[in-house]
């Protein structure tokens, strides 16, 4: 799964809270899905009840899982047995999208550390040609070809390259619009 593919987790907004941190937010995930694999809200002690919604509301904010957090904002404010399905089955998505990231905590994931580099390469990539500097675009060409692209990227990437060759900057800004 490519990190654009998340749909129940807002990885840039999640490192945002991390100032960017990558290691660091990689962990908290690692964290989240390893506390939260077998939670059942149905288990909870009514005695600590609160104590887990506000702790999990937190954390949901933290990591860019809004859908969830909401939810548990919800919950937080009055023991709604309604919402408990609801709550199952968010954390269950946010859960099978953390699974679906290899974790390893001694190292970043290279998955999501790509994808990452790979978005903020392309960005930079389309400054750079709109206020046509080559010399920026070639180094960012370059540092993109070290990523682990997908065909795609990859041939269109090449095709830019051409147009930058050419010092044809409209063709290339036509050509990483498409993305």
């Amino acid at each position: 799964m490519k990190i654009s593919d998340l749909r129940h987790i807002d990885i840039q907004n999640g490192l945002s809270h991390m100032d960017g941190n990558k290691e660091l937010y990689l962990s908290i995930l690692h964290d989240f899905y390893k506390s939260y694999i077998d939670f059942k809200i149905e288990n909870t002690d009514k005695k600590e009840f609160h104590i887990h919604m506000h702790t999990l509301k937190g954390l949901c904010a933290t990591i860019g899982a809004y859908e969830l957090h909401k939810i548990v904002a919800k919950l937080d404010k009055a023991d709604d047995t309604s919402l408990y399905k609801s709550l199952n089955n968010e954390l269950y998505n946010v859960l099978g999208e953390l699974k679906s990231i290899e974790y390893n905590k001694k190292q970043t994931s290279p998955l999501l550390v790509d994808e990452l580099q790979k978005e903020k390469l392309f960005v930079a990539l389309q400054t750079a040609i709109k206020n046509e500097i080559p010399k920026e675009c070639n180094d960012i060409c370059v540092d993109l070809e070290n990523l682990q692209l997908s065909n795609g990227e990859n041939e269109l990437l090449q095709s830019i390259k051409t147009s930058l060759f050419e010092f044809d900057f409209d063709n290339a800004l036509g050509k990483i619009n498409q993305l």
